[in-house]
């Protein structure tokens, strides 16, 4: 049996039973983000389009900026390039997938997704600073 299941004698019944819900729904939340983050892991990135040659100075540009890499020829920069690309074309995917998710629902093929409800974005402060009564 596991622990979660658990209630010792000395326990208030209302506090295990509030325990018990927060962490099956949590583990519902944790099964969906894992659902959430393995499909776009596993989308095709083939026929997403790569970064372009304007970016791509810019990152070389960057990058002959450090001590190690200057004056050094292109195929260390390969490396940097084609990881900038995969994680463009998951970013991309994100994008793709939340777009689907919000315009067809959480019904999937693989059945529902109960993604937790994202929590409300804070404003910004207009000033960097802290107030100090």
């Amino acid at each position: 049996m596991a622990r979660i299941f658990i209630i010792f004698d000395e326990e208030d019944p209302k506090k295990f039973v509030e325990r018990f819900k927060n962490s099956y729904q949590n583990r519902i939340h944790a099964d969906a983000l894992i659902k959430y983050n393995y499909y776009i892991e596993n989308m095709p990135k083939h026929q997403i389009p790569e970064i372009d040659n304007y970016q791509v100075n810019r990152i070389l540009a960057m990058t002959q900026n450090t001590k190690t890499l200057r004056g050094k020829s292109s195929a260390d920069t390969t490396t940097l390039l084609n990881e900038v690309n995969t994680d463009f074309a998951k970013t991309m995917n994100n994008i793709i997938f939340d777009k689907h998710l919000n315009e067809k629902g959480t019904n999937l093929i693989t059945g529902e997704l109960h993604l937790p409800t994202p929590k409300p974005k804070q404003l910004t402060p207009y000033l960097g600073m802290i107030s100090i009564p």
